[in-house]
């Protein structure tokens, strides 16, 4: 998943399953983000602990290619 932060930032994240709980979709990550999201805000838990203003969007890749170049 991708995710696009307000200030423009970009971060992929693996993803482990997706499941359905209480009628919502629940995408469950394959490692821990260390990122928490409160309304338009997005906080670094990690290193270096940034706090990023305004509304992110998330994408997930339907098929990606692997090239190898020498």
């Amino acid at each position: 998943m991708i995710v696009t932060h307000g200030n423009g930032f970009t971060h992929g994240y693996p993803i482990e399953r997706v499941e359905k709980r209480d009628g919502k979709t629940v995408i469950v990550l394959s490692m821990d983000h260390g990122l928490t999201i409160e309304g338009e805000q997005t906080q670094e838990v990690f290193y270096p602990q940034r706090k990023i203003e305004g509304v992110n969007s998330f994408v997930i890749p339907l098929a990606a290619t692997v090239t190898k170049t020498e």
